[in-house]
C-alpha cells in the first residue's frame, strides 16, 4: 500500500510538472521582423497608380498556437506584412497611394486597388524538422470593381535540430518564410500578362 501510494504522489508530481511546462510561463510571443528586398529583376516600374489597402486585420495579425519553444507560442505578424507589403508594392508600380484600416475607400487619381490578406501559416512536423509554410493573397481590381489580376501564394522553410537549437533555427524559418511569399508574390505580379495589357490600356 506505501508503494501504491508513493508512485501515485510520483505520478501526481509528473502531471503537474507537464500542465505547468505546457500551459505556464515558457510560452512565448515572437514578433517577425520586415525584411523583403526587391529583386535586381524588377528595374521598371509597371506605369499606374496603385492603391494599397492594408485591412485591420493584416494590420495586427497574429497567430497562436504556434510551435516555437512550445507548442503554445504566439506569433505576431503585423508589422511585417505592413512594411514588406509597402515596400513590395512601392517597387513594383510607378506610383503608390497607401490607406490602412477600415472599408477600402478608392482615392482620386488611382488606377487600381490591390489588397493582400493573411491566409495561413501552416507547420509540418518530421522527426526533429518543422516545416513551416506562410500563404498570402492578393486581389488587384480596377476602379470599377473588376479583377484585374488575383492569387495565393505561399513561402516554404524547414528547420531542423534539437531543443534550444530548432526554436532559434525555427524562428529564423518562419520570418524566411513570410519573406519568400512576399518574394513569390512580386514575381507573379512582374510577370502578369493580365496587369502589363491593363497598364498598356491606361496610357
Amino acid at each position: 500500500m506505501k508503494i501504491s501510494r508513493f508512485f501515485k504522489g510520483v505520478n501526481g508530481i509528473i502531471l503537474i510538472f507537464i500542465v505547468t511546462f505546457l500551459t505556464g510561463g515558457c510560452q512565448t510571443t515572437y514578433r517577425v521582423n520586415p525584411d523583403f528586398v526587391a529583386s535586381d529583376d524588377l528595374i521598371n516600374p509597371i506605369d499606374i497608380t496603385v492603391q494599397l489597402h492594408l485591412s485591420d486585420d493584416f494590420l495586427t495579425k497574429t497567430v497562436e498556437g504556434v510551435r516555437i519553444t512550445t507548442p503554445y507560442d504566439t506569433v505576431q505578424f503585423g508589422p511585417a506584412l505592413s512594411d514588406n507589403s509597402i515596400k513590395m508594392v512601392r517597387s513594383l508600380f510607378r506610383k503608390v497611394v497607401i490607406t490602412r484600416g477600415g472599408k477600402l475607400k478608392i482615392m482620386d487619381g488611382v488606377d487600381a486597388t490591390l489588397e493582400p490578406r493573411f491566409e495561413s501559416l501552416a507547420q509540418t512536423y518530421l522527426a526533429m524538422t518543422i516545416y513551416d509554410t506562410v500563404t498570402l493573397s492578393w486581389v488587384l481590381k480596377d476602379r470599377h470593381n473588376i479583377k484585374i489580376w488575383a492569387d495565393t501564394l505561399g513561402g516554404s522553410t524547414q528547420s531542423w535540430g534539437f531543443g534550444p537549437s530548432l526554436a532559434a533555427r525555427h524562428r529564423k524559418g518562419i520570418h524566411q518564410a513570410l519573406n519568400l511569399s512576399f518574394t513569390n508574390a512580386a514575381e507573379a505580379i512582374n510577370s502578369s500578362i493580365k496587369i502589363y495589357r491593363f497598364a498598356e490600356r491606361k496610357k
